[in-house]
């Protein structure tokens, strides 16, 4: 198989025009620590990032026409998120060269805990089935 290798190992394969490829955030959320989240979440504009890519897959265009935020605002919490592997990316080619890159959400909502030592945090992602 040809393609790239991603920091988690795996590889991410070269496609041809019309075809989809998903990088950036590939690692699983369920790694990422409560402290991380809470830090994410703690940000007015990543948690409105997020709210609207649980809702539907967007652009980086498509969020900024849903927000007032500034593009560099929202391709730095786009890189938290998915950094943090909260966000993935899909990049998407078009026959006439053209291409663009499709963020979704990969949680949907989050559990909170609270200990005598910490507070845990568990991201569901959206086709999770637990009650």
């Amino acid at each position: 198989m040809t393609g790239r290798r991603t920091r988690t190992g795996e590889t991410t394969p070269s496609h041809d025009a019309g075809s989809t490829r998903r990088s950036g955030g590939e690692s699983h959320p369920e790694t990422v620590p409560s402290g991380a989240i809470l830090a994410l979440l703690g940000d007015q504009y990543t948690r409105r990032l997020l709210s609207l890519l649980v809702e539907r897959p967007r652009t980086g265009r498509e969020l900024d026409e849903a927000t007032e935020m500034s593009r560099p605002t929202i391709y730095r919490r786009l890189e938290q998120l998915g950094e943090h592997g909260l966000v993935r990316t899909e990049l998407q080619f078009d026959p006439d060269g053209h291409h663009r890159k499709r963020f979704h959400a990969t949680v949907s909502t989050f559990d909170f805990s609270i200990g005598s030592q910490s507070i845990d945090v568990s991201p569901r992602n959206p086709d999770d089935d637990r009650p």
